[in-house]
């Protein structure tokens, strides 16, 4: 789940423990093993261990009816 600790975004298992660091402006449920997350203002999807699948240079990560929609300026 994600979690907030000292202004920062992180993810936490069942046992409250942090498994994801709290790293990220903003953190969004996993879904489907992927994770849209704010990192120096730009977004990006990383999976459960915390890895980039998507660098955070995209502008705008949005879920639209199942779709992933990403842009860059």
């Amino acid at each position: 789940a994600a979690a907030r600790q000292d202004g920062e975004w992180g993810f936490i298992n069942r046992h409250g423990d942090w498994v994801i660091k709290p790293v990220f402006e903003l953190a969004l449920s996993f879904e489907r093993g992927l994770a849209t997350v704010v990192k120096n203002g730009r977004c990006g999807i990383i999976d459960q261990q915390g890895s980039w699948l998507l660098a955070p240079d995209l502008a705008l990560v949005c879920d639209c009816d199942g779709e992933v929609v990403l842009a860059q300026q």
